[in-house]
């Protein structure tokens, strides 16, 4: 169902209810746009809680729509302490390795339909919350910077 988290099963074990989850899958449900703003915006479709003390496996990939003036950037915003170790690929073939950090930026410089796949796993320390990929033009310019339908992100809680 685009716009929403895809859960696989659900067991009971001696009267407690807990989701046994393969992956959750989340695909946007419609094109969003960002026009004019280098400010970081909260994705439409891509937020999940999470809870403290665990690890999930993260890959998204993303369609979009950008020219050279504007560009893109995203992050994650997470709960204190959160972290994301991984990777993205962008269009161009070109892998970007990030060591432990609470939220990174990245950019590409490719004109018209570009895509960027991100693997990685996010470390929630003791705090829980929600974890949310924002995203903005990477320098602010009077065009559309579209994120488009279909893109996903999955995760899936390893721990």
């Amino acid at each position: 169902k685009a716009g929403a988290a895809i859960f696989s099963s659900i067991s009971i074990t001696g009267g407690t209810i807990a989701a046994s989850v393969t992956d959750n899958t989340i695909i946007k449900s419609a094109d969003e746009t960002v026009n004019n703003s280098d400010v970081f915006q909260n994705d439409n479709d891509f937020t999940f809680a999470v809870t403290a003390s665990s690890y999930y496996k993260i890959d998204m990939f993303v369609s979009m729509s950008c020219q050279n003036a504007s560009d893109y950037k995203w992050q994650w915003s997470l709960p204190a302490g959160a972290t994301f170790v991984g990777y993205g690929m962008k269009s161009d073939g070109t892998i970007v390795q990030r060591t432990t950090e609470t939220g990174f930026t990245e950019t590409s410089t490719a004109t018209g339909q570009n895509n960027m796949w991100v693997k990685g796993t996010l470390s929630i320390a003791g705090t829980a919350g929600t974890a949310v990929v924002q995203w903005a033009q990477q320098v602010a310019a009077g065009e559309n910077t579209i994120w488009q339908k279909g893109s996903w992100l999955t995760y899936k809680k390893v721990s």
